[in-house]
């Protein structure tokens, strides 16, 4: 099985192919951090836009609703929202 398997030996027009989709590549692992901010940006936007005087209140709650939607916990939003937050500036958090 692992001869049939492609590596850059017996495909070297491919090595910096296999370079990057390698397990042990690091910048694989982000990839899903930054497909959660994307949607986590897109929808607490969208949210704010449309309710805004109720999710002003409701920061921690929504933190949590986000949490489990993303299906992830509340500290890995909340540092979400914090690498969000410098980037944007505070005005994405708020509705215009």
């Amino acid at each position: 099985l692992s001869d049939a398997r492609p590596t850059d030996t017996a495909m070297p027009h491919l090595s910096d192919w296999f370079d990057i989709i390698q397990k042990e590549n690091a910048s694989l692992n982000k990839i899903s951090g930054y497909s959660r901010r994307l949607r986590l940006l897109h929808y607490w936007r969208g949210l704010m836009a449309a309710f805004p005087e109720g999710l002003l209140k409701a920061k921690k709650r929504l933190t949590s609703v986000f949490a489990d939607f993303l299906k992830a916990g509340d500290d890995t939003i909340k540092s979400d929202l914090n690498v969000l937050g410098p980037l944007l500036s505070e005005k994405w958090m708020t509705p215009e």
